[in-house]
């Protein structure tokens, strides 16, 4: 696997004309610079995937240099690409059948559960307007999001949460609120300040 920005990491060049042999991953200018602006768009040359659709870079993908709490996904193109290669090379095969050093995947699930609230990141805390709900290490599906005051009243509710989440707060007075992100098997649970 290729960095998303492939051989263009100069954003004085920005030529676009690198590839990461991976369609449905947009072109980009350069690496992300350890933040999470996922507003940039670097390069406007895209694959023929994309068609009209002039999609901003990938920052939340695990081949780019986000910070930790942004990167949450791999493409299907790049999963598709990391298959063939594992399925095709003799050498790589025998990983999937190989008992040293793998865990039961129980054992991998059952820790992912155990410590959901770790993959949950809520930020800038203290909020202002505005809060980021990132999701990582955990396909979000089906999660959902409640927020409450103080007093234990729900004041906001989010349905089908995706890794990355923005939620509106310029309605909600200042002080100390629950954010508790949840679906049927698993529920995160984190504390922020309003101050505007």
């Amino acid at each position: 696997m290729r960095h998303i920005w492939a051989d263009d990491d100069s954003q004085a060049t920005g030529q676009c004309d690198s590839t990461d042999f991976v369609d449905d991953t947009p072109n980009q200018a350069a690496k992300s610079e350890s933040d999470c602006n996922v507003t940039i768009n670097s390069c406007s040359a895209e694959s023929p995937f994309w068609g009209a659709i002039d999609p901003p870079d990938m920052v939340e993908n695990y081949m780019d240099y986000s910070a930790d709490a942004c990167m949450t996904m791999f493409s299907k193109g790049q999963k598709a690409r990391m298959y063939s290669f594992l399925n095709t090379d003799p050498a790589r095969v025998a990983i999937k059948t190989s008992p040293a050093g793998c865990n039961n995947i129980t054992v991998a699930v059952k820790e992912l559960y155990t410590n959901f609230n770790d993959y949950i990141f809520v930020y800038p805390n203290p909020a202002n307007d505005v809060l980021h709900i990132n999701v990582t290490k955990f396909t979000p599906q089906n999660l959902n999001c409640e927020i409450y005051n103080s007093n234990g009243q729900l004041v906001k509710a989010l349905k089908h949460l995706d890794f990355q989440n923005t939620v509106n707060l310029s309605e909600l007075a200042n002080g100390m609120y629950v954010v508790k992100v949840y679906n049927s098997e698993v529920n995160a649970i984190k504390k922020i300040t309003i101050a505007k």
